[in-house]
């Protein structure tokens, strides 16, 4: 995982949507997949980003199977470049170009009634970027401290606390970027 260099971001309330707006005015261009936890946000944060302007798709697991299939290969060649999904895309899905995958939603589960961070998914989701040792970028986001203690809870699962760093804000994802695309040159 040495070649997922791994952020996270607090966000002030209900303002994780304006981060993701500014990310799109910086990497639009890049490959980027965003994950978060339902089928029904995805649809939400889809059509926000429409609103503004900003070119992104969507894939979930019950769309016709074909257009699925059309969107993979659209993003595989690059003819789209930002893709909102949910776990359905953490697995079997092999893009070596995707640079950024941004948790906009820590991955949680919930068993017995208790909800507590997705380790699984979590480790799944960030191992979209940096495929066949291409260098990538993980960015998870909160807004609660209860999202906070999940993420902090995988990362401790998997021994990583330490492999997280603080991002601070767009820019600092840009310069980050900007970094990578200057070593693979």
């Amino acid at each position: 995982m040495d070649h997922i260099a791994q952020y996270e971001m607090r966000c002030e309330p209900r303002k994780k949507p304006e981060f993701i707006k500014e990310v799109f005015a910086i990497c639009e261009m890049t490959q980027t997949v965003i994950f978060v936890n339902t089928r029904k946000f995805a649809e939400t944060l889809h059509n926000m980003m429409r609103n503004a302007k900003l070119k992104a798709s969507i894939i979930f697991g019950d769309m016709d199977g074909e257009e699925r299939d059309e969107y993979i290969q659209k993003f595989r060649t690059g003819e789209i470049s930002v893709v909102i999904t949910t776990n359905m895309l953490a697995r079997g899905i092999d893009v070596p170009e995707v640079q950024i995958v941004i948790n906009f939603d820590v991955p949680t589960q919930t068993e017995n009634g208790q909800r507590y961070g997705d380790v699984e998914n979590y480790m799944h989701r960030i191992g979209r970027t940096g495929r066949f040792g291409v260098k990538g970028i993980a960015v998870t986001i909160y807004d609660r401290d209860e999202d906070k203690k999940h993420l902090d809870d995988i990362l401790n699962y998997y021994g990583m606390a330490d492999k997280c760093n603080t991002l601070n804000g767009s820019e600092h994802l840009k310069t980050l970027l900007d970094e990578i695309r200057a070593e693979q040159v």
